[in-house]
């Protein structure tokens, strides 16, 4: 027998999965020689989205978001420059 009701399992999985992708985001921006600074903003904007804070369905946030997401990538990939 599985301890706890479904909707506690539930939010565990959906917990791990979380985790899982936050992981990715950072392990994927490493890969890319970018910055800690952008995995972080790369993070909380997924966890912003996930608690409902931000919708993408709303293009001015997306647009605001993306410009300073682009502003903080690095062109060289060395996560020490960013692009003007």
């Amino acid at each position: 027998m599985v301890d706890g009701t479904f909707e506690d399992q539930s939010k565990e999985l959906i917990m791990d999965y979380d985790e899982l992708i936050e992981a990715a985001i950072r392990q994927s921006v490493k890969e890319s020689g970018q910055s800690d600074e952008l995995a972080n903003m790369l993070v909380n904007w997924f966890q912003e989205v996930l608690n409902g804070n931000e919708s993408l369905d709303d293009l001015d946030a997306m647009r605001r978001r993306s410009e300073i997401l682009y502003n903080a990538t690095s062109r060289n990939g060395s996560g020490d420059e960013e692009v003007q």
